[in-house]
């Protein structure tokens, strides 16, 4: 994403997508780190086959109880981020 900043620079001012500051590398390697620990440890509860601790052949972190609680959490994020996009699109165009 770093790469490609420049070439969807124009489709991010578009969406209202631009940040307010200039993100470096650092940036997106924390971003992207902290995401995917974040998707191993949202996936680890849900499928058994998920080794969160590599190279420990188990799953600790396995209970499928979780799985709808995960789902829920997953989907009420998506929620309030959409509300949120909407909100930011609103207050914009208001602007103009």
């Amino acid at each position: 994403m770093y790469k490609l900043e420049k070439l969807l620079h124009e489709l991010y001012d578009e969406l209202l997508l631009t940040p307010i500051y200039h993100r470096n590398l650092k940036s997106y390697i924390i971003a992207g780190s902290t995401g995917t620990a974040i998707h191993v440890l949202l996936d680890s509860p849900i499928y058994y086959d998920i080794k969160p601790f590599y190279p420990l052949t188990v799953n600790p972190l396995f209970n499928p109880e979780l799985t709808t609680t995960i789902y829920m959490l997953c989907g009420l994020m998506s929620i309030a981020g959409i509300i949120y996009y909407i909100l930011l699109l609103i207050t914009h165009r208001g602007r103009r």
